[in-house]
């Protein structure tokens, strides 16, 4: 347990041995939760984790990587019809 400041400016600094033993990173997003005796900081990336897998993949996404994914995504989103 370690005491911490709220800056004017709403800021809260993580003291350094909870950021590196939560193995945070900085510029990272986090969850933050209210709860009813404070609040609880996630990083974002355990939430994705944790919901991985929740969603079904459509059909046509099966078997494809990543970067095959980004490729089909933008040649449907962003490139017009002429060639």
């Amino acid at each position: 347990t370690q005491i911490a400041t709220i800056t004017d400016q709403r800021q809260l600094t993580i003291p350094i041995s909870f950021f590196y033993k939560k193995m945070f990173q900085a510029g990272e997003k986090v969850v933050i939760e209210a709860l009813d005796d404070g609040i609880k900081i996630t990083p974002a990336v355990t939430l994705v984790r944790k919901l991985a897998g929740s969603v079904a993949i459509p059909d046509r996404f099966l078997g494809l990587t990543i970067g095959q994914l980004k490729e089909k995504a933008i040649k449907e989103y962003f490139v017009s019809g002429e060639e």
